[in-house]
């Protein structure tokens, strides 16, 4: 199975325990557009220039970083200003991962041939005595081979964004609001207003229902959740 699927979810969702699974059960490639977003206000890059230019200097700190609590600031209460940023932050992460899509594909299709043509010499030279031993060594390299072919691309804003355009699939994983809030209360130390107003400007599970292909629902076990991804891989083969 070669794939680019694309995980999304809200905030306090647990996006971060599928992808751990998908990484440690598959050997997935894990591309995540935060990270990738971060690099976009380095010192020294066009876009960090683009935005101290459009912001000023009053965004950055004593080592002329950007700061993003006060550019967060700005953008928060400025609908044009969030757009504004967004309009430089987003294609650069999608110019990004589609970079890495290509080098991903073209690893991909050399480890597909290499593993076809030593499958195909395997089946050439071994006796019918060692059949089975030949189909236990065949079992474990498409193992390994599918493992390989796994690229995960996650975003909070998926759609938002056009990264479902890049994704054979996107699955969207989902979390009663309660439990998304308690976590984030817990694991963050954000406030319940905080959690809610966040929440709140982002996709409803309704929504995520009508514009993924598969959903995750993580209301439960870390154990439950990873049966559910076990069982959309095995559907996928």
């Amino acid at each position: 199975m070669t794939m680019i699927i694309g995980i999304t979810g809200g905030i306090g969702s647990g996006k971060s325990t599928v992808l751990n699974f998908l990484e440690k059960e598959y050997g997935a490639r894990i591309l995540m557009a935060d990270n990738i977003g971060h690099e976009a206000f380095e010192k020294n890059t066009d876009t960090y220039k683009r935005i101290t230019e459009h912001f000023g200097k009053e965004i950055l700190n004593d080592r002329e970083e950007i700061d993003h609590t006060k550019l967060a600031a700005i953008i928060f209460i400025n609908e044009k200003e969030k757009e504004y940023l967004n309009n430089i932050i987003h294609p650069y992460v999608l110019g990004r991962i589609k970079s890495e899509i290509e080098n991903w594909n073209k690893t991909t299709r050399s480890n597909n041939n290499d593993i076809i043509s030593t499958s195909k010499k395997s089946e050439s030279t071994n006796k019918s005595s060692q059949t089975n031993k030949s189909y236990n060594i065949s079992e474990k390299k498409h193992k390994k081979q599918e493992s390989s072919n796994l690229l995960i691309i996650e975003t909070a804003l998926m759609f938002e964004t056009g990264c479902n355009k890049l994704c054979d699939e996107v699955w969207g994983v989902i979390t009663d609001t309660e439990i998304r809030i308690e976590r984030l209360m817990k694991d963050r130390g954000y406030s319940e207003e905080k959690a809610r107003s966040i929440i709140r400007t982002q996709l409803s599970d309704e929504e995520l229902k009508e514009k993924c292909n598969e959903i995750i629902i993580n209301n439960s076990s870390i154990t439950e959740t990873e049966k559910q991804i076990r069982e959309l891989i095995s559907n996928k083969r």
